[in-house]
């Protein structure tokens, strides 16, 4: 009996690529996102912020952009935490 290799995570960015190939460089701190140039931001509303610890806190947001005429929508509540004094998304549920 063969037994199947687990699947790769998905990308949480919707990509459908594996998160390996696509934003984990990202998310791992490895490198800094570079902005999409195609993308034409259209606002980002802050719905809640809280502080969950002295270097850690969660933001409620939904951004709103458009990328080859089409709509994007994310609403996420994200996690963050402190390193020195650089803040780094930890990871996010989408709404």
């Amino acid at each position: 009996m063969s037994r199947r290799a687990p699947a790769a995570p998905a990308c949480p960015c919707g990509s459908g690529a594996p998160l390996a190939g696509c934003c984990g460089r990202f998310l791992q701190g490895a490198e800094d996102a570079p902005f999409d140039a195609g993308a034409k931001w259209l606002g980002l509303e802050v719905r809640r912020h809280q502080p969950t610890g002295p270097d850690s806190a969660e933001v409620e947001f939904v951004a709103r952009w458009r990328v080859g005429g089409r709509a994007v929508r994310l609403h996420e509540r994200s996690r963050f935490v402190r390193e020195g004094e650089r803040w780094y998304y930890v990871d996010g549920d989408q709404f």
